[in-house]
């Protein structure tokens, strides 16, 4: 879907207890399509609309992409390198140059505030890895909100969104592969149809 705006956008309007993961592990899979470097644009923010208390988020801002998460006192955020620069050189993972991309980010499960392993992963390859702590996202007056953050406000995002998964268990590295291998004709401009 692409055309996010304050006014066009997808929200959860109640808590049924589906994004109650804790601390516990999370596997976020979508395919995005955006060609402008765009200030703070919201796959989804996962949130009561007063963006009080624990949440989670992920969205793309000055060329890089963002997954954050908060617990009500701590934030952990991690981000994908610059693009053009040594960690994520020219024609490599510029996720913003009107291309399909794969995006996986993936947390592993630990104890509330203990360091674990969160990683974003673009077309298949690991972009950022850091040892953060584990913030619990459980917060039963949130909404999934996508394409704009959780106020509806601001932070709509510029460009198209498909395939937007959550999961509890962490993907390892080969798994974010194969998904990529196996989605990426879904994809690819004049792919055949089998």
């Amino acid at each position: 879907y692409s055309g996010w705006s304050t006014t066009a956008f997808l929200q959860q309007q109640y808590n049924n207890g589906a994004f109650n993961l804790g601390n516990g592990g999370i596997t976020i899979a979508f395919w995005a399509n955006c060609d402008i470097n765009q200030a703070e644009g919201y796959i989804f923010d996962h949130a009561p609309s007063n963006a009080s208390g624990k949440r989670f988020a992920v969205y793309y801002n000055s060329g890089k992409i963002y997954f954050y998460t908060y617990n009500g006192s701590g934030t952990t955020s991690i981000t994908t390198p610059n693009v053009d620069s040594a960690a994520n050189p020219v024609g490599l993972a510029n996720a913003m140059d009107d291309i399909w991309h794969q995006v996986v980010i993936t947390r592993e499960p630990a104890g509330s505030n203990a360091n674990c392993a969160h990683r974003i992963y673009v077309n298949g390859i690991l972009r950022a890895e850091s040892s953060s702590p584990n913030r619990d996202v459980t917060n039963s007056s949130a909404r999934m909100t996508i394409g704009v953050r959780c106020s509806a406000d601001e932070g709509a995002f510029t460009g198209k969104i498909a395939l937007l998964r959550i999961s509890q268990d962490p993907a390892n590295q080969a798994q974010v592969h194969k998904m990529w291998l196996r989605e990426k004709q879904l994809f690819t401009e004049n792919a055949k149809c089998l």
